[in-house]
């Protein structure tokens, strides 16, 4: 990506103390970034002959130019920044093919970024872009890294973070790790960030930060990416059909994913930088496909039955509880019908206790002188002995 990049060519020519009108002649050679300079000659950076660099650069720099012949001191800034040029070919060519899936994204030269950012902002000039709204440094550099791997892979909302919470919230981690040699090491990572997408108006900004990101990468138009995103958000503020639920949030999530999946499937194996790009394409073909509508379908609601819907109970059929129940000369007759008492005979003593009705027939199994029916006494009216009414000498033949 560096190698590429005109910008930083320019920022780090000009850092080097050369002046802006050697440099636009070394342009106007055809000269624009770091791999065009690594090998505008076959010199190789710590051979001895350096005298094909040293022609190259005379054929630029003649005497009839602009300030003419190169001195000794823009021949050595000339001499440095092909070094660089050449260590940093080198370096960017290891590191993609030693690079593995899980390695974190490769940030973009920062003159690149702004050069890029700059000309979004001239290009788009009705969107007011500030640091809430302006996609992170690290989303950025995803969305490149995908345009260097020819790989379209779906960012989720939460990592389509602001460059304001970049700046604020960036906090450093210790974490033990273990090298090669088995020596444990203390070492500091970066927190990772998550954008917080619940609620309507954030997952429109996360979505809105990420087509900005993928603009800057060069893959993808900010354009066609924020149709699709107006369509989703369309399908919210719908009314829904009758019976039916209006489509949620969890929805628009959906189906934005399934969009990803299926452009991610259809633009493999296609170069993303091309013109047309091939994820413009395919976003506004799969926008209309079956695979994304089917999750914006409306839902039928859950049909719950009203309190006046419930059967009413037949009280008239069920039976009743017998009133009175366990007062009077009742108390421990048995449920249902009420037992009748023989002539002279009460149900509670002279205290006001109740007595055991089955104890009268000698039919309660519980000794002492009392259970839980009543007192085991007889029910002759002034009696009261502990005997049954069976066995009671006051009992009228």
């Amino acid at each position: 990506m560096a190698t590429e990049s005109n910008a930083a060519f320019k920022a780090r020519a000009l850092d080097l103390v050369l002046s802006e009108e050697r440099f636009e002649l070394l342009v106007g050679a055809g000269v624009k970034n770091f791999g065009q300079y690594a090998f505008i000659c076959q010199y190789q950076p710590g051979s001895s002959d350096e005298s094909p660099l040293l022609k190259v650069l005379g054929e630029i720099y003649t005497a009839d130019v602009a300030g003419g012949e190169l001195t000794v001191g823009e021949r050595s800034i000339l001499r440095r920044l092909y070094f660089e040029s050449h260590t940093t070919a080198v370096q960017e060519m290891r590191l993609r093919i030693e690079r593995q899936p899980d390695d974190t994204p490769k940030s973009i030269p920062m003159a690149e970024r702004i050069e890029r950012l700059n000309a979004f902002k001239e290009s788009h000039c009705h969107l007011i872009m500030d640091y809430s709204t302006e996609p992170s440094h690290k989303l950025v550099d995803l969305a490149c890294q995908q345009a260097e791997a020819q790989v379209v892979s779906y960012i989720e909302l939460s990592m389509c973070t602001s460059r304001e919470s970049e700046i604020t919230h960036r906090k450093k981690e210790t974490q033990v790790s273990v090298d090669q040699s088995g020596m444990i090491k203390l070492t500091k990572q970066e927190r990772e960030l998550k954008a917080e997408a619940t609620g309507d108006l954030k997952v429109r900004q996360c979505m809105q930060r990420r087509a900005v990101a993928y603009h800057l990468a060069n893959i993808a138009t900010y354009q066609v990416l924020e149709k699709f995103t107006a369509k989703l958000f369309h399908y919210l503020t719908k009314e829904p059909i009758a019976s039916y639920k209006p489509v949620s949030m969890q929805q628009i999530i959906h189906a934005d994913r399934e969009l990803w999946i299926q452009v991610s499937q259809t633009t493999r194996g296609k170069i993303l930088t091309s013109t047309p790009k091939p994820i413009d394409e395919a976003v506004a073909k799969l926008s209309e496909s079956t695979e994304v509508l089917y999750h914006l379908l409306p839902l039928p609601q859950s049909h719950q039955p009203k309190p006046t819907d419930k059967p009413k109970l037949d009280r008239s059929r069920s039976p009743r509880r017998p009133k009175n129940k366990g007062k009077g000369k009742n108390k421990g007759a048995s449920k249902g019908s009420k037992p009748d008492l023989p002539a002279n005979c009460v149900a509670k003593d002279e205290q006001g206790r109740n007595i055991c009705f089955a104890y009268q027939w000698g039919k309660c199994q519980h000794p002492g002188p009392r259970c839980s029916r009543g007192m085991h006494c007889c029910w002759m009216s002034k009696c009261h002995q502990s005997h049954p009414y069976t066995s009671c000498p006051n009992k009228k033949p």
